[in-house]
């Protein structure tokens, strides 16, 4: 009576195949099948993206959009301003920022006041050229030079992120570049001396070792 109980069973829920009897793709579909959750809908099946698991992460196209926007503001944001009809060249826009080493003036939120003017008038009169960095939104860093270029008299040169750089107004270009070479020479020679100093104090410190061990010789020897 049991065996036949059993055999009713068994008759009743036919048992599966194993997977190594099924076709490849087929046993490959129902072992990624068993491993995903209940309750998906068809296409969290197919796209294989469901909370919490792992799938193919799909991007609509308002969401790519959006994200091709925020990066081309970002990269204009980034990129340098000069002002329309600027005669100079990239490599000598390069020679003119790498003249001066840091900013001399800084520039709160609220952005240039009467008092930034004169202190910018103050440095322009012993320096041709001024970095001033702007510790506010760098959207309002263009404003911001221009503004001080105007209340200061001073040429606004480029603007690069939250850092403007003006010139002199009254000089002319050439010498605005004689300058900026002259101030090279002198970041360059500084630097030279610094990088040899250390040299320097060695070759110093093996003299003087060498002449106190020549005095102890010379001392023993008189001993």
């Amino acid at each position: 009576a049991a065996a036949a109980a059993v055999a009713a069973a068994t008759d009743a829920y036919p048992t599966l195949p194993p997977p190594q009897q099924l076709p490849p793709k087929a046993a490959a579909a129902t072992a990624a099948a068993a491993c995903l959750p209940s309750g998906l809908t068809p296409q969290a099946r197919r796209n294989g993206t469901f909370a919490g698991g792992r799938g193919r992460r799909t991007v609509s196209a308002g969401a790519a959009e959006g994200d091709a926007t925020a990066a081309g503001a970002a990269a204009a944001e980034a990129a340098p301003y000069t002002p329309a009809g600027s005669a100079w060249a990239a490599d000598e826009l390069s020679k003119l920022w790498d003249a001066v080493p840091r900013a001399l003036l800084k520039l709160g939120k609220a952005g240039a006041s009467p008092k930034h003017l004169a202190s910018l008038k103050e440095l322009l009169a012993s320096h041709a050229l001024v970095k001033v960095q702007l510790n506010g939104d760098p959207s309002g860093a263009v404003a911001a030079g221009e503004e001080l270029a105007e209340g200061s008299g001073a040429t606004l040169v480029q603007v690069r992120h939250r850092t403007i750089l003006v010139a002199r107004g009254s000089m002319p270009q050439a010498e605005l570049l004689g300058f900026a070479a002259a101030e090279l020479t002198k970041i360059r020679r500084y630097h030279e001396k610094r990088r040899d100093a250390p040299e320097a104090r060695r070759a110093d410190g093996d003299s003087e070792s060498g002449r106190g061990f020549a005095a102890g010789r010379g001392a023993r020897r008189d001993g």
